[in-house]
């Protein structure tokens, strides 16, 4: 049996911006907003849940319920550290204020550069984004949520990666670098399968991992059954096998990432 101890609910499938390496508004599949009844539900059906993270391929502040969504899990498992990623630039005053007064574990900001080359990437003022952080940092008490800054590393934005580090080091509680998602051919098996760390895509489809940004690999409906229960179905099992033996089909077979000795891996 496979346990279900952290899961990520993509409460959006929409974002404001258009980044160069992102698919958000290329996807192939219905985007939708997380219907709340949909996030009350699986709440009440896991309350072994450890990690919630309320952001997948979308921005989680165009959520018009999130602040509900996250006082509702603060309330239903107060000991469950709640997180997500976004942009920033949706921040105000009130929406920080909001933010303050929830129970959020850490809050990732997607900045993979600073200056001209963020512009290049993200096609906003890269100052706006830099005022609003440090907005949020100045208005912040005591260490929580914690502020981190999150960076894809692509050939681009390893180049710059001091000046970003210059600029933020000392400003935000931690620095995370992750590789850049390629198309390449996968030669060894992916650990997403054999975690505990399900998807549920902002329609209630359950993915294994969030690099199926199309909903290939669906293995079941949140709508209708229970993650545990899904997370060891016959769908699930058969992908495990697939990886236990090195037979990958799509979107796995061509899952890779930007090779760099900056950050690990996360997909095998």
């Amino acid at each position: 049996m496979y346990p279900v101890e952290h899961v990520t609910l993509e409460t959006t499938a929409f974002c404001n911006l258009n980044c160069s390496f992102c698919p958000i508004n290329k996807l192939r599949r219905n985007s939708f907003i997380m219907d709340f009844r949909l996030v009350q539900k699986i709440i009440k059906e896991n309350p072994q849940l450890t990690r919630i993270n309320l952001n997948n391929w979308g921005e989680p502040l165009l959520h018009k319920r999130l602040f509900e969504i996250i006082g509702y899990i603060n309330a239903q498992l107060p000991d469950c550290d709640v997180y997500f990623a976004t942009n920033g630039r949706l921040l105000n005053d009130k929406r920080i204020d909001a933010l303050l007064n929830l129970k959020i574990r850490e809050i990732q900001f997607s900045v993979d550069a600073v200056g001209l080359t963020y512009e290049t990437i993200r096609g906003c003022d890269y100052a706006t984004t830099r005022v609003l952080i440090e907005h949020l940092l100045e208005r912040r008490t005591g260490h929580e949520p914690k502020i981190s800054i999150k960076t894809v590393i692509n050939s681009g934005t390893e180049m710059v990666l001091e000046e970003l580090l210059k600029e933020w080091l000392d400003k935000v509680d931690d620095i995370k670098l992750q590789p850049m998602m390629l198309p390449k051919p996968r030669k060894v098996a992916c650990p997403e399968p054999f975690d505990n760390h399900p998807v549920v895509l902002s329609d209630g489809r359950v993915v294994p991992c969030c690099a199926d940004y199309n909903g290939q690999l669906t293995v079941g409906d949140a709508a209708k059954d229970k993650l545990i229960d899904i997370w060891n179905n016959e769908k699930m099992e058969n992908l495990r096998t697939q990886h236990n033996t090195k037979q990958f089909e799509l979107p796995c077979s061509l899952c890779g990432e930007y090779e760099t000795d900056l950050c690990k891996r996360r997909f095998g």
